[in-house]
């Protein structure tokens, strides 16, 4: 299960889990210690962090990032394994508006590449902005109408 998760599962959590002292270059990266995938990191980084508008912050320490920014990054480590699934348990719940909107878009833009993306949330705004939407009562899931 464990071999199973790290090669198909890709989390991205709500209080970021960088390591402020490490790069973003390092913190992306830190996800390759563990049953790495035969994929061009280096040309998976490359594109990532285009896509996500954090190349010029390879370097930068992850302590001196705006909230915004630590999002992006750890959604770029959670998708540098080319996860089929990506968890996101809050992944705009410490943003603003703006860097939601941008963090949804990129949510959204993995979506539409192919990658199952579950959102856990507790912003209705946010949830009816998706294809579905359920919904935890009790511990019980009703897809909601």
């Amino acid at each position: 299960l464990n071999q199973f998760r790290l090669h198909h599962i890709g989390f991205v959590f709500q209080m970021f889990y960088l390591l402020p002292k490490l790069t973003v270059k390092d913190n992306i990266l830190l996800s390759t210690l563990y049953g790495s995938k035969p994929i061009d990191y280096n040309l998976r980084l490359e594109n990532l962090v285009k896509m996500l508008k954090i190349d010029d912050l390879l370097e930068e320490k992850a302590e001196y990032l705006s909230g915004g920014e630590k999002q992006r990054v750890a959604i770029a480590r959670a998708l540098l394994n080319n996860p089929d699934v990506l968890i996101c348990d809050e992944p705009t719940g410490n943003l603003d508006v703006k860097n939601t909107d941008i963090v949804f878009d990129i949510l959204k833009a993995i979506n539409r590449e192919g990658t199952t993306v579950i959102i856990v949330t507790h912003d209705l705004n946010l949830a009816k902005k998706t294809d579905k939407v359920y919904h935890l009562s009790e511990g019980v899931l009703h897809e909601a109408i």
